[in-house]
């Protein structure tokens, strides 16, 4: 990933640091005695968690989270790159130097590099 600059990186590290943070409660809400109350499912999640509850089970269903919300960011970042329904262009502009953070890359393309990388 030397092609991106520091603006461009620190992004992609943010968007990878969200989906980690909320994979983490996903999983830490299938335990009945943590009360987390990020979920508007609470009881859905305590229901699976009845179901998930050997370690390989929560490796699955932590692989099951990953692959989902990286799909998910990685195609919000299609539409940002203009590949999509759009009929107009949208942009991410860094408001102090009024650059665009797209300039020179493909931010889908780099986004999944960078969760391989990990």
């Amino acid at each position: 990933m030397s092609n991106l600059n520091e603006k461009q990186s620190k992004f992609l590290e943010e968007l990878v640091s969200i989906k980690e943070h909320y994979v983490d409660f996903s999983l830490l809400s299938l335990n009945k005695d943590l009360k987390l109350n990020w979920s508007s499912y609470p009881e859905e999640y305590l229901k699976l968690g009845e179901h998930i509850n050997t370690v390989e089970q929560v490796r699955d269903f932590r692989f099951i989270q990953n692959e989902l919300v990286d799909e998910i960011i990685y195609r919000i970042l299609e539409v940002v790159d203009g590949y999509g329904n759009l009929d107009f262009e949208i942009d991410l502009i860094d408001k102090e130097t009024k650059e665009t953070l797209k300039a020179g890359i493909q931010l889908h393309d780099q986004y999944a590099t960078r969760i391989s990388e990990k």
